[in-house]
């Protein structure tokens, strides 16, 4: 059954290690030491499977469309048989939009979700923000022209820096590095987005017919998780989001 994120509040305390598909991976995989273990393997999209040296635990995916070949994600997810953590209905663990939006990528987001599980530091290889250009897997694919991608990033490192602040983000290189400088122990404390994370009760919605959602089309009968407040907003809003709710406090 799938459920909130919220079921992993502090679930992986110690390393996270977050991995995404910028250049950098290559160099900052191979300068850990041979002994290091993280806590948790947070897979960017499908990027950490593209390397071999540390098991994948989980993806985080923001998208519901690949970006080039418009592929449905939940299908090219689905298959590395781990759980997915996504916005959309159909993944293990749903990020939900209401009270906090998270309004990040899948690289941003995937850090948020390490610190979420309680990983201090959440070390951070692969999010070059397109400015290396190509992916460490497959150099001859251009990602993005960084000059059209960076005031995107800017403004996605700012919202991140908001909702973690507090808490021990350590990018091994890359453009992250001056935005997540390193903490001093008393600097360290929870985040936002952790705090708020906390206070969100899991409802369980089903729908009564097929109707569009986060970019999504759900099938009749379909059911996922979402917080509280999305049940009351969905209810709400019943001639647009056909539904029942069960959980909601009267």
């Amino acid at each position: 059954m799938a459920h909130l994120i919220t079921k992993l509040i502090d679930k992986h305390p110690g390393t996270v290690l977050v991995i995404g598909g910028g250049p950098s991976v290559t160099e900052d995989l191979a300068s850990l030491p041979r002994s290091f273990k993280p806590s948790c393997v947070i897979s960017a999209n499908a990027h950490g499977f593209k390397q071999d040296r540390f098991k994948v635990d989980y993806i985080v995916c923001m998208d519901h469309l690949h970006s080039e070949t418009k592929e449905p994600m939940q299908d090219l997810m689905g298959v590395h048989d781990v759980p997915v953590i996504t916005r959309h209905w159909w993944g293990d663990y749903r990020i939900p939009n209401r009270p906090v939006y998270l309004r990040l990528n899948s690289g941003m987001s995937a850090v948020a979700i390490g610190v979420l599980m309680g990983g201090s530091p959440v070390l951070v290889t692969g999010l070059d923000c397109y400015t290396g250009d190509t992916y460490f897997h497959d150099k001859s694919v251009l990602t993005c022209q960084s000059s059209v991608a960076w005031p995107r990033f800017s403004r996605q490192i700012i919202r991140l820096q908001k909702l973690a602040a507090g808490a021990k983000i350590q990018p091994m290189s890359g453009p992250l590095v001056e935005a997540f400088p390193a903490l001093a122990q008393d600097e360290i404390s929870e985040c936002p987005f952790v705090s708020n994370m906390r206070k969100i009760k899991e409802c369980r919605a089903r729908a009564l017919t097929a109707f569009h959602w986060i970019f999504a089309d759900l099938p009749a009968g379909a059911t996922f998780p979402v917080s509280e407040k999305e049940g009351r907003h969905m209810v709400h809003n019943g001639g647009r989001y056909p539904i029942q709710v069960a959980g909601l406090d009267s």
